[in-house]
């Protein structure tokens, strides 16, 4: 129910269907159709369609919310260490065969020269950023299989994912605590000449290189490479693109209300909107250029200056320009003035191409429909998945007993999968 002190408009919502289900969201479709053309103008500019189903309601057909837009894809990257290459003579693997070559190379050549058996070939924060290499467009429960939306545990490349995995761990190829490491644990292994390969934030070839070489490793280096082309020839990574936080209002508002908030959020979205969140205002925190351009100035070129100053404002919606977001990555310093080691980062984020396209295939993260079983059940769904997902890749589960506990998995899901299916067969009309 909605209080007397309910705010008119809801931001950053962290569970857009408690406040559907509680009736406290106000409905926006035809609103937006009508007075928030630049936003949906934004929305259809990525030629996505189902961006527009991630923001449907599926038992309303109603859309509650609307959205920061993050243009840049860029975040992640497969991480190398370049110097253990070189001592081994090895180049940067490109397919999954060559891959694991790599790792046991690294696992068995002593790469960081100190003659111990103590390398870790291969370790991740979070082990399901390696489903892309698969071709599961998902680190999350639900997945694209070709044209059909399916619970990730019905996709016809998870078992293949899953297998070669186990044979990593199987190898002592793949971290033996990587599913506790967190991210103080992964960053810690970067840094003190034990890792090999991760895929992890592209900062980290940066930040994890100047810890290497205050650590006493003078040569230490991490690199981003290109994704690793899976077993059936998927090289992708998760985009970090798309849709970020929700914005809702309340139904407490009237309609007069709710069309001034509407518009107002719109205007975040018309070019002037752009240019104040992403680069402040013309003449203080910028300079305009004679193509139209804005540079960031110099004191404000950093994110805590920016968001001190009022820019990148994420109480609002607003869509998050690539351009002002590598402004601030690298302190307005142009790609040619970069020091060595912001090189590393700026090359590892995937935009060292001389035409100016990524070097990586970004892949959207595929969203999740609402159903009543899944909104019902997911906690529980979510946990028995997680549990089954590590059993399998450390070997608990193996074999007949993989496929057998698989097929039980997928039980669990039937229904979730069912009302998935007929969701989203019915909003894609």
């Amino acid at each position: 129910l909605v209080r007397k002190d309910t705010p008119e408009l809801f931001c950053r919502v962290p569970n857009r269907q408690a406040l559907i289900k509680d009736g406290a969201a106000y409905p926006l479709y035809d609103l937006l159709m009508q007075y928030a053309p630049n936003y949906m103008d934004t929305v259809e500019s990525y030629n996505d369609e189902n961006m527009l189903l991630e923001l449907t309601d599926v038992a309303s057909f109603e859309i509650y919310s609307m959205m920061n837009i993050r243009e840049p894809e860029c975040q992640l990257s497969f991480l190398i260490r370049q110097d253990w290459l070189d001592r081994l003579n090895l180049k940067a693997p490109e397919t999954w065969d060559e891959f694991v070559e790599v790792l046991r190379a690294f696992k068995t050549r002593d790469p960081n020269g100190n003659g111990k058996a103590d390398e870790i070939p291969f370790s991740v924060q979070d082990i399901t950023n390696l489903r892309y290499a698969f071709g599961i467009d998902t680190r999350y429960y639900f997945a694209m299989d070709g044209d059909e939306y399916v619970p990730t545990v019905y996709h016809s490349q998870y078992k293949n994912y899953l297998e070669s995995l186990q044979e990593l761990f199987a190898e002592e190829l793949l971290d033996s605590r990587y599913f506790e490491r967190g991210y103080s644990g992964l960053q810690n292994i970067m840094a003190n000449n034990t890792l090999g390969c991760t895929v992890y934030y592209s900062e980290y070839a940066k930040l994890s290189t100047e810890d290497l070489r205050k650590n006493g490793v003078s040569g230490g280096k991490w690199v981003g490479i290109q994704p690793i082309k899976g077993p059936d020839g998927a090289s992708d990574v998760q985009s970090a693109g798309g849709f970020e936080n929700n914005f809702m209002i309340s139904s407490k508002v009237s309609e007069e209300k709710a069309r001034e908030i509407v518009r107002f959020m719109n205007w975040f979205y018309t070019e002037d909107g752009i240019n104040l969140l992403n680069y402040g205002v013309d003449g203080v925190h910028n300079t305009v250029n004679a193509d139209g351009t804005r540079t960031v100035k110099k004191e404000y070129a950093n994110f805590g200056a920016a968001r001190k100053a009022g820019m990148l404002f994420e109480s609002f919606n607003y869509r998050f320009s690539k351009d002002a977001y590598l402004q601030y990555v690298f302190n307005g310093n142009s790609v040619d003035t970069l020091d060595e080691t912001d090189r590393l980062f700026y090359d590892a984020l995937g935009l060292g191409n001389k035409d100016g396209n990524g070097r990586y295939n970004f892949v959207k993260n595929c969203f999740c429909l609402y159903t009543d079983e899944w909104t019902k059940n997911s906690t529980t769904l979510e946990r028995e998945m997680k549990q089954f997902e590590e059993k399998a890749i450390t070997g608990v589960y193996y074999d007949a007993k993989l496929t057998s506990e698989l097929e039980s998995l997928k039980a669990k899901y039937k229904t979730a999968y069912d009302e998935a299916k007929s969701a989203y067969d019915e909003l894609k009309k």
